[in-house]
């Protein structure tokens, strides 16, 4: 006679959703991770030394980066990248290279930090947190981020919490030198 453990789900356990992107050409923008229900937003903050603005954008009025001297800081920060559509319209004004926006989509990607020749930088990395319930686990997210001249790209695999609050109070309260040094 053989016992067998019950297994048990942990409230956190991903669910990921069934890859759709083996044998389709390196570039496609497929979602890797686990199903989310709701909507990808888009929020877009422009500072400089004397102000500081927020916005939440709609899918169409993405624009390209503000160019030339004097044009504040462009900061976009997305949360949600399961909708291909939305990655591939940043991607279009951004000027990002498509195998880039694959990697900010995968979930299961390894974190790594890229330079490209026109002064961009690329990270992709995992933040960790402590999940709620009565055994904590570490839960990890996807996190990516696009550094040009004069603005970035976060892109955020979820929801929950989110970890640039410190840093857009800071921004906003104009406390340290984030605003005064760009």
């Amino acid at each position: 006679m053989t016992r067998q453990k019950k297994r048990t789900e942990s409230p956190h356990r991903r669910r990921y959703k069934k890859r759709t992107d083996l044998l389709t050409s390196p570039g496609t923008l497929a979602y890797v991770g686990p199903e989310i229900s709701l909507k990808s937003t888009v929020r877009k903050v422009e500072y400089d030394a004397s102000f500081c603005r927020e916005t939440l954008l709609k899918k169409e009025d993405l624009a390209p980066p503000p160019a030339g001297d004097g044009v504040p800081v462009t900061w976009l920060n997305i949360d949600g990248i399961h909708e291909p559509e939305l990655i591939a319209r940043v991607g279009k004004a951004y000027r990002l290279h498509p195998l880039l926006l694959e990697d900010i989509m995968n979930t299961a990607e390894k974190p790594k930090m890229e330079d490209y020749e026109d002064n961009r930088i690329f990270m992709t990395l995992k933040m960790l947190r402590i999940g709620e319930g009565p055994i904590p686990e570490i839960i990890p997210e996807h996190i990516s981020f696009v550094l040009g001249e004069k603005w970035l790209l976060s892109f955020q695999e979820e929801y929950k919490g989110d970890i640039f609050s410190s840093v857009l109070d800071r921004l906003n309260a104009s406390v340290g030198k984030t605003r005064k040094n760009g």
